[in-house]
């Protein structure tokens, strides 16, 4: 019986509907597509292509899209179907799409023998599912293993199982209707938009929109004014037939439309392009105002030009991006093709994989016309693998009536590396590819099948499209311009976009390297340390890199490609041990067996895809023409750097030169007026006399004048009036004039530079104008005080003041929510501005890019320009004010701009000084870890780095750079070793670690394990890049360099000989240099350019002017000479050793109108022997030995004997720089005595405690006191040599520092290894003294300072705030003065006695502290200007604050509510009972087997109800309970116990002693209490038959223990403890003491011995708890409290007595008498020295000669 449900899908139990709804459903359908076809063939018979608008827009694109890639989308769905399931009829599916692959798109034959065969596929489908059960076709039947084979499956029921089944044929056959779709769609496209070809595009993906060309031109003419510069198209739209496509002729170029309607004439580019630009130069230089804005306008003229260029750019922008998405596969189907191959590989994971692999070699190998030849066979291997394995995965067919099925193998492909063993043959299968047992592997084919015949269709066409192509012909011709060559000339026209595209060729590699470091560091393998070397080798060539391009760089792709040849190979069975838990070779290689299929999860195979990836990308990015550009860029940039950088030193040279002939001139100075003030003494005394003799006189007018309340009214201070007035006329005006020709002289030498006193008024006069509009009654508040001192005050510009605040505030009252940010804003760019200045940064100079963006941005909101006053550019206002947004803007905008200012600022002194940064690093690198590889760092710092004048070479930066590469490296591969093996031994352990090696496993990143070393290795690399773009200065030839024969080749013993000779030069020039550096460090050495300042007199100037070539070849002639007086061998002339030099510069003079000034720079210099040859010249002062050579020709008259066309002047050398860092040094050492001496004992014990020294029997540590000692005697030695400028003595010095710090750092490093906190409190020492060696080599680099130098004393030199403080700092350090003064007097060369030195040293410091008091206090202080709100907080209520603190402080630290206290329990109780004779104390009862119970313990007991507590924290009170029995034997000798007895007759008492052990205080842990009790009487238990003492009120029950150790009765508590003390006799004796009842003692249970309850006082912690709980508080008061109350009523009392020593109007002449004899003294005058001395001494000896010497000029 026929099933109709079955075999027809008819359903009885349906209705009406439900009979014809599928029917329904495909009719209407039919009909649908049938209307729709109809209406597609009448739209296209009716346009004929001549309407093109309805083909653009979204749904237009879409359609495109799918006419050019619909044929991919049916080839994926074939495969698709080909593999659901995999079968005969599957491969027929891979046969068809194998032959369609490469058939043009525009066939119709793939879709529809697709459609019909699966139509007929499915037909048969259906059938076997409704007859295979029948005809024994379904599985476990008997034909089922064939259908199965065949590929028929049975659907499971339901709909969702019929859709399952048919899923892939329906795919198929929508692909099928889409394709067709498609096609009927490119049909009706114009045949402008249709390719012809047959292996073309059958059209563009984009489509323009036409329109007018002239709408283009005018949306990018902002500037122009005429309607003549529009374009020459005049025609609405394009002629009728014509393609809107522009006609190429370079060869394979495929058409494309993403573009707008451009114009090919010449004609049409020439009319338009240049007119555009033409016309905005114009508008701009026509507004230019005149020559002197020539920058300004400059810059206005490149805005106009970048601005053109951005529209431009932007235009093009999208034309490019549509170019690229339709020829992506054109342009970079290699490279794609190549990624696929190798992700084919990595899938696959067999032999096919090696042929992969092979295919990627010739695509890296092989040059693109020649791989073009070979990818037809590529793609026929990749299509012929397909089919193949195909096939192999279908396996045979199985036997026709065989009801089994197919049985699989249990053995997996991708388990074949650990199965090996079990099943080789089949793993073999495998390996070959001969077995196929993954579906994934299938799909891997395909993939690399379908991308190969896309990159063969690609090369078919045509040709291929570049992007020189796209700048030819696809742009259209005004835009050719807007993607122009990057080069250095037109720098200032770039926009942001060719910023970017310069930053993507120039820094890609960086990326690129970047990355492969980052990969390099994920495993620790070898193969991953190969990334990690590369990646910092190429970082430190980079430049070569950019250079060589692929030739270097090439060597990483090869590695790469190297390292995915292992991995695939080591994929085979045959390789690799799966019993290895990572400790094998090949983990150790970093071999890895890797998952078949698509999953491709493994870290390593992503990083090598991952940097083939990038290094794919960067090796094309050489090959292009845009990096060619950029190398030409970086050429030229190099080269102007190098010119900058040695200008910016010949500049700076000068300066110096400048700097020394003042230098010069000021000891010339000080020369002359030691000289005057010798002349001048006898008139200093006789101006003494004077004042002296006239004092009286002065005193009465004084006197008067102050009695006379007219006077002090008219002039309304005192020290006004006080004039010259009173001296008798016949001695006012010489006394004057003597004493001001006595210190104007020295004034004058101690004048500002004009330069810089001309800043600071022009910063003052900026500063006034600022504060105009801000405050204008500050202008009021200065009238009133320039003028006189009381009228001109008055209250009118008061009321002013007050009346224009009160306008102010309402406007702001007014104007405050609207505009609230742009005051914020100006307040921001006024902060900036203000910083900008303080820097003193040019804004001018931080680059026109900053200024041009602010501009272009600015002129967006702006109507039309009009130039200020100033020569500025300021918006031309149309109404009365500007809108909000605009100034909001506007102060946005110069926001940005000052920003980017001091970010150029900041970046600048960054890389100026990034050595210094090197430097730091090196140190923190020894810091981090104390061991020898790092101390290599150290080493090389302090004994090269620092002290190589000028600095260290290029060749250093690279040895160092080298040095660190290895040692990260090395590193690395230690934690490669020890990953992958075992540890080392301890001892091995040790000695590694100690050499650099660690030896601990590094779980986290390697980079955070060493990031010191990467610190280290990016300031040097960045230095060295740095160093290398400047360039080495040209050194100075010490010896003409001799040309040497070629060694001949013909003899080896020639070869020998010259090779022997050339050792011999290098091992000598190597001791030279040595030698060389010894000597530097000792007398020291110029550091180039040597320049020589020649000052000569031209009486009149040639007609033609000083030819510099002309006086170059005079001063060689001179040099000649003078080394022709002194060599008087008979010589060729070409054998004399001459100096030589050249000219820098000449200019004329600004002190002599006739003299000019001519630079020399030394080129050669020759020997000062007599002749060459005999000696070879090792001098360090080049410029010096010429200036020598010179002066001496000039004095032995030598000039005029050779004709010199000038006369000569002044010779001066650029000398060494001076500079006196001792100060620094010192501040150095002194911090680190400090530190040493509070935090050595933390160090040694590791603690965070610090002042922990420990006292052992009342004694420091030895260790202690020797360290202490060592540096202070260092500092004193420091100071001797300092004051002796003894060269030898401080390089000796500086070296023993060296070497004892050193080895001290490194033995404790050692020692500290592991203790985190010794190890901090190390490295800071470390950290301060290597700024003190460092500090000490500059001072060697530089040289030390001359003795005549040392008059002036670092902190006085000049008076600020900072300098004032710390000398008054160092004035309160105890013993500092005045060790300085001893140590001083005894080093110096001085006439004056130690005392007399002391006191000279506490006037000068006095007069200091005077002066910086009034000026920076009184000076600026006006008369009767009330005081500030913020100096009487700190005046007066901080110090209020502190004399609080101190009498108060100490009752607070003593009381209970100390903040700093802390809980300090009894730890530890001993009870001790003694028995008291008048033959002395007998030990009866001891115990230490006490209970400690706390409150908590009390509560059941009822104890913390006691009344006795209540005032006591709960944490304090303690319950002590101890045992009835000793815990000592009773062993007393039969003769001592009857004298014990003998003893008891007479009187005697019981002694209870307690002994409490606590934590703290520190020295009085222990704490006493002892009572004795006389109430004791004997008794006797005859229960027992024992004999004891009864024992009364023997202790207290309730103590106190104080926080400083004693222990006390507790206060208002009666309560005693009594018992019996018995003697347990037996075969071993004791005593027993059995307490009475007494009160809460229930709570100690069995325990009847001893019973207590103690309170313990809270203690002090920290600092405070050391030091002051030691003392009591009445002790602290007398020795603490009441000493600093002396001391501050010394300071505060008698203060008027000081008023004629501290209230000077000025003490300029004081102190300039004061520097006088220090200047004496260092140039050796003595007795003027002493003169001068007691000369002060005379002044502060008179009152009136110091009332005249302290006025005001």
């Amino acid at each position: 019986m026929i099933s109709v449900n079955l075999y027809l899908g008819f359903r009885p139990e349906a209705s009406f509907i439900g009979h014809l709804w599928d029917s329904l459903l495909i009719l209407i359908v039919m009909q649908l597509f049938r209307y729709d076809r109809a209406q597609k063939f009448e739209g296209l018979d009716s346009s004929n292509g001549d309407h093109i608008n309805a083909f653009y827009g979204f749904i237009a694109l879409i359609r495109r899209f799918f006419i050019l890639h619909s044929s991919k989308l049916l080839l994926v769905a074939a495969f698709y179907a080909s593999m659901s399931p995999i079968g005969v009829t599957g491969f027929v599916y891979l046969l068809m799409l194998v032959g369609s692959s490469m058939m043009p798109k525009t066939s119709k034959l793939p879709g529809q023998v697709l459609s019909s065969y699966t139509a007929l596929l499915s037909t048969a489908e259906f059938l076997y599912q409704m007859l295979g059960q029948k005809l024994q076709l379904f599985p476990e039947q008997a034909h089922g293993p064939f259908c199965q084979w065949f590929g028929f499956r049975v659907f499971a029921d339901g709909f969702w199982g019929l859709e399952a089944g048919f899923r892939s044929r329906v795919l198929v056959f929508a692909s099928c209707i889409l394709r067709y779709s498609a096609l009927c769609w490119l049909k009706q496209l114009p045949a402008s938009l249709q390719n012809s070809g047959k292996y073309d595009e059958p059209c563009c993906l984009f489509v323009p929109y036409p329109r007018r060309y002239n709408e283009t031109v005018q949306e990018r003419q902002p500037l122009l004014d005429g309607p003549e510069s529009g374009g020459s198209i005049d025609s609405d739209v394009l002629p009728e037939g014509s393609s809107i496509l522009p006609h190429t002729s370079v060869e394979g170029l495929r058409r494309t439309q993403s573009f707008p309607s451009a114009v090919s004439s010449e004609s049409n580019l020439s009319a338009i392009s240049p007119g555009v630009r033409h016309n905005a130069v114009d508008f701009i230089m026509v507004r230019s105002p005149s020559s002197r804005k020539t920058r300004q306008w400059s810059k206005m003229v490149m805005l106009a030009l970048r601005r053109e260029r951005y529209q431009a750019q932007l235009r093009t922008l999208s034309i490019y991006a549509k170019h690229l998405v339709e020829n992506f596969f054109d342009l970079l189907g290699t490279e794609i093709c190549m990624l696929m191959l190798l992700f084919a590989s990595f899938a696959v994971l067999n032999i096919i994989s090696l042929i992969y692999a092979a295919v990627l070699a010739l695509c890296m190998l092989l040059n693109r016309k020649y791989l073009k030849a070979v990818w037809p066979y590529i793609v026929i291997a990749s299509s012929s693998i397909l089919v193949i394995e195909y096939l192999l995965y279908a396996s045979g067919p199985p036997s026709w009536n065989v009801a089994d099925l197919l049985k699989e193998h249990n053995t997996r492909c991708h388990t074949c590396w650990s199965d090996f063993q079990t099943d080789s043959a089949y793993c073999r299968k495998c390996w070959l590819g001969i077995v196929v047992d993954d579906w994934q592997t299938i799909v891997a084919y395909f993939i690399a099948f379908l991308f190969c015949c896309m990159k063969l269709r690609s090369n078919i066409r045509a040709g291929n499209a570049d992007t020189s192509s796209f700048h030819e012909v696809i742009l259209p011709p005004s835009d050719k311009l807007a993607w122009k060559e990057i080069t250095y000339e037109t720098k200032g026209q770039w926009t942001w976009l060719d910023r970017l595209r310069f930053f993507v060729y120039l820094h890609f590699l960086d990326i690129v390297l970047l990355l492969v470091f980052i990969t390099g560091t994920f495993e620790y393998d070898v193969l991953h340390l190969g990334y990690l070397a590369f990646a910092l080798i190429f970082f430190r060539m980079r430049h070569n890199i950019l250079k060589t391009r692929n030739r270097i760089f090439g060597y990483l792709q090869i590695y790469n490609f190297v390292l995915i040849i292992l991995s695939l190979v080591y994929q085979a069975p045959y390789l690799g041990d799966s019993s290895s838990d990572g400790k094998s070779i090949f983990d150790m290689i970093g071999l890895v067996k890797l998952a078949y299929g698509l999953d491709i999860t493994s870290q390593t195979i992503v990083i090598d895809i991952t940097i083939f990836f990038v290094v794919l990308i960067q090796s094309a990015i050489f090959r292009t023409k845009e990096f060619e550009q950029v190398l030409r860029y970086l050429e030229a940039e190099d080269m102007d750097a190098k010119l900058r950088a040695q200008e910016a030193k010949a500049a700076w040279k000068t300066e110096q030169l400048q700097g020394i002939r003042k230098m010069e001139e000021m000891k010339q100075q000080r020369r002359l007026q030691v000289e005057k003030m010798k002349a001048e003494m006898l008139n200093v005394h006789l101006d003494m006399d004077v004042l002296n003799s006239k004092g009286k006189l002065k005193e009465r007018e004084l006197v008067g004048h102050l009695n006379d309340p007219s006077k002090v009214a008219e002039t309304g201070c005192f020290h006004l009036s006080s004039s010259d007035s009173n001296l008798p006329p016949s001695r006012t005006d010489g006394t004057l004039r003597r004493r001001m020709s006595f210190s104007d002289t020295r004034s004058s030498l101690r004048e500002e530079p004009l330069s810089s006193k001309v800043a600071e008024l022009r910063a003052n006069k900026d500063n006034n104008q600022l504060m105009e509009n801000e405050a204008p009654s500050s202008e009021i508040i200065e009238e009133s005080h320039s003028s006189s001192c009381g009228p001109s005050i008055s209250n009118p510009p008061a009321i002013k003041k007050k009346s224009s605040f009160a306008e102010s505030s309402v406007r702001f009252g007014v104007q405050i929510l609207g505009d609230g940010v742009a005051q914020v804003q100006t307040l921001g760019n006024k902060a900036l501005e203000s910083l900008t200045g303080f820097l003193n940064i040019d804004q001018n100079e931080s680059g026109d890019d900053e200024t041009s963006a602010t501009e272009e941005s600015n002129d967006n909101g702006q109507k039309s320009v009009e130039e200020t006053t100033d020569g500025s550019f300021m918006v031309h206002k149309t109404d009365q004010e500007v809108s909000r947004w605009s100034s909001h803007k506007q102060a946005f905008l110069e926001m940005l701009h000052h920003l980017s200012v001091l970010y150029l600022f900041c970046y600048s002194t960054i890389r100026s000084n990034i050595d210094i940064v090197c430097y730091f690093f090196f140190l923190i690198a020894f810091l981090w870890e104390f061991s020898l590889l790092m101390m290599v760092y150290a080493v090389s710092l302090f004994l090269y780095a620092l002290l190589i004048n000028p600095g260290p070479s290029q060749k250093f930066w690279l040895a160092m750079l080298i040095y660190t590469e290895v040692n990260i490296l090395l590193r690395y591969m230690n934690q490669v070793i020890i990953h992958h093996s075992e540890l080392p031994t301890t001892s091995w352990k040790l000695w590694l670690e100690r050499i650099g090696i660690p030896t601990t496993v590094v779980v986290d990143s390697f980079v955070g394990s060493v990031i010191p070393l990467f610190l280290v290795y990016l300031a040097t690399l960045i230095q060295s890049s740095i160093k290398a773009r400047d360039g080495e200065w040209m050194s100075v030839t010490l010896q003409r360099q001799r040309n040497s024969s070629e060694a001949s080749k013909c003899s080896w013993k020639v070869m020998f000989s010259y090779y022997m000779f050339r050792i011999k030069e290098c091992i000598e020039g190597i001791i030279i240099s040595l030698g060389r550096y010894c000597l530097a460090l000792v007398y020291g050495s110029e550091a180039p350019p040597h320049f020589v300042q020649v000052a000569m007199m031209v009486k009149e100037w040639p007609q033609d002017g000083i030819q510099p070539r002309k006086i170059e070849s005079d001063f060689n002639k001179l040099l000649r000479a003078v080394h022709h007086s002194t060599c008087t061998a008979q010589l060729d002339e070409e054998d004399h050793n001459v100096s030589i030099i050249r000219v820098e510069s000449i200019e004329s003079s600004q002190h002599e109108e006739s003299a000019v000034i001519a630079v020399l720079e030394a080129i050669y210099v020759a020997s000062k022997r007599a002749c060459p040859g005999s000696h070879q010249s090792t001098s360090l002062t080049p410029a010096k030995d010429v200036a020598w050579e010179i002066q001496r020709a000039k004095d032995e008259e030598l000039v005029e004997a050779i004709s010199f066309p000038f006369p000569i002047l002044s010779v001066i050398a650029g000398g060494k720089k001076e500079v006196d860092l001792y100060a620094y040094i010192f501040a150095c050492d002194l911090l680190a005595f400090f530190l040493v001496a509070i935090f050595y004992q933390s160090f040694i014990k590791n603690s965070p405690e610090f002042l922990t020294v420990y006292q052992l029997d009342g004694q420091f540590p030895k260790e202690y006191v020797f360290v202490l000692m060592t540096l202070f005697f260092l500092i004193v030695v420091d100071r001797v040599i300092y004051l002796w400028s003894f060269g030898i003595g401080k390089v000796c010095y500086y070296l023993f520092n060296l070497g004892l710090f050193g080895y001290h750092v490194t033995h404790y490093g050692w020692k500290m290894s592991g203790k985190q906190h010794g190890l901090l409190l190390l490295r800071t020492f470390c950290l301060i003294k290597g700024l003190s060696l460092s500090l000490q080599a500059l001072q060697i680099k530089y040289g030390l300072p001359h003795k005549t130098a040392l008059y002036k004393q670092f902190l006085t030199r000049k008076v600020s705030h900072m300098n004032h403080i710390c000398f008054r700092i160092y004035r309160a350090l105890p013993f500092l003065f005045e060790l300085r003064c001893i140590l001083d007097w005894s080093c110096s060369i001085t006439s004056l006695t130690m005392y007399d030195w002391l006191k000279l040293e506490d006037i000068y410091a006095s007069l200091y502290i005077v002066k910086c008091d009034a000026k920076l206090s009184r000076e600026k202080h006006q008369l009767g200007e009330k005081r500030g709100i913020w100096a009487k907080f700190f005046s007066g209520i901080c110090t209020f604050l502190i004399l609080i603190l101190i009498i108060w402080a100490p009752m607070l630290i003593y009381s209970s509510g100390n903040p700093t206290n802390f809980a300090n329990p009894v730890l530890d109780v001993h009870v001790q009972i003694e028995l008291n004779t008048r033959n002395g104390r007998f030990n009866l009862y001891h115990t230490s087997l006490c209970t400690i119970y706390s409150m908590e313990d009390l509560a059941d007991s009822g104890a913390n109800s006691d009344s006795h507590l209540e005032d006591y924290d709960l944490d304090d009170v303690q319950l002590i309970c101890c045992e009835s029995n000793a815990d000592r034997l009773w062993l007393v000798p039969p003769p001592t116990l009857q004298a014990l007895l003998d003893s008891i007759q007479n009187d005697f008492s019981v002694i209870a002693e307690w002994s409490f052990y606590r934590q703290r205080p520190k020295t009085k842990e222990l704490a006493l209490f002892t009572n004795e009790s006389s109430s004791v009487s004997v008794y006797f238990d005859a229960s027992t038959n024992t004999t004891g003492l009864s024992v009364s009120n023997l202790h207290p029950q309730y103590f106190r223990i104080s926080s400083t150790g004693e222990v006390y009765m507790l206060e208002g508590t009666t309560e005693v403890v009594s018992g019996n003390l018995s003697l347990i006799q037996g075969p071993q004796s004791w005593w027993n003491f059995l307490r009475s009842n007494s009160s809460n003692s229930g709570s100690c249970g069995t325990l009847n011995g001893p019973f207590a309850i103690i309170v313990s006082e809270e203690v002090p912690q920290g600092l405070i708890g050391d030091t002051l709980s030691k003392f009591s508080i009445t002790s602290l008061y007398i020795t603490f409290v009441l000493a600093v109350g002396r001391f501050i009523r010394m300071q505060c009392a008698d203060l008027r007595m000081r008023i004629p020593f501290e209230n000077f109007p000025s003490c300029d002449r004081l102190i300039a008498i004061c520097e006088d004899i220090y200047a004496a003294r260092a140039a050796g005058e003595l007795a003027l020295e002493e003169g001068l001395f007691w000369t002060i001494i005379r002044i502060y000896r008179s009152p009136h000669a110091l009332l005249e010497y302290t006025k005001v000029d």
